[in-house]
């Protein structure tokens, strides 16, 4: 197992971070994208990434961020020069918190995709309530592949996703009752473009609600993700973790 989205370096798991990566090697989870999207936390995540050989990154403006892209674009574009950094991301749009105004967060993911294109980085893209904003974005850069990361759109959103060659990754939502929709997009997903992860230390699946989710936890969605397409939990943890490899371009890195 793979978990392509998990934010180690965030101040919940200061405590006990050792013991977090530890829990989630014991429970087979092979490899680690650490998504980094608070650039004061830049020494952390980079001694992570260099403490542990699993472990890959990510590290983008986020949407709650955009507003200062002009502050953080050449800290963000020399960060991705190291080895390690194998995505640029969290990036894209977010409505629901009305946060940034929708300009500038559009400045920013432009920004950022433009940032992907000259470096040949994959990116992992957020989008929550601004699906046509964001499809409208990406086809400008159609030349750029990447994740849609949590992804919980529709089976038509998920199908335009993938035309536009992105990888679907599916987090402890699809555990959640009363989610018919998502099942219905997780039996569909082809499997060459689906993905899992946790966004931990957010949205723990079903059977921990309400605790800080852990890569650990991956074990849960891969599960429910199994037993929604019909398929065993060998499988699905073995497809997955060969379509990280091939969307983050790490290679035999990261074992099956």
């Amino acid at each position: 197992m793979i978990d392509t989205h998990a934010h180690l370096a965030a101040a919940q798991f200061d405590q006990d971070r050792d013991g977090v990566i530890k829990r989630a090697l014991e429970a087979g989870v092979k490899g680690i994208l650490c998504v980094l999207s608070d650039l004061a936390r830049l020494k952390l995540f980079e001694g992570l990434l260099q403490s542990h050989e699993f472990m890959y990154g990510a590290i983008g403006i986020d949407p709650f961020s955009s507003d200062r892209l002009a502050e953080l674009s050449n800290c963000l574009e020399e960060a991705l020069l190291a080895s390690k950094v194998a995505a640029i991301g969290e990036i894209g749009l977010d409505y629901y918190h009305r946060g940034c105004p929708s300009s500038v967060q559009k400045r920013a993911f432009r920004h950022q995709l433009a940032l992907a294109r000259e470096t040949g980085l994959p990116v992992i893209v957020h989008c929550r309530d601004a699906f046509e904003e964001t499809i409208d974005v990406l086809s400008e850069f159609s030349d750029v592949r990447g994740i849609m990361h949590c992804f919980s759109g529709t089976l038509e959103q998920m199908r335009l996703c993938v035309e536009l060659g992105f990888y679907i990754s599916l987090a402890g939502v699809v555990t959640f009752p009363n989610t018919a929709q998502l099942a219905q997009v997780c039996c569909a997903i082809p499997e060459e473009r689906l993905l899992v992860e946790t966004d931990c230390p957010y949205l723990a699946p079903q059977a921990v609600r309400g605790q800080r989710c852990e890569p650990v936890h991956l074990t849960h969605t891969v599960a429910e993700v199994a037993s929604i397409r019909g398929q065993s939990v060998e499988k699905v943890s073995k497809l997955t973790s060969h379509n990280a490899r091939q969307a983050l371009g790490i290679g035999e890195v990261w074992a099956s």
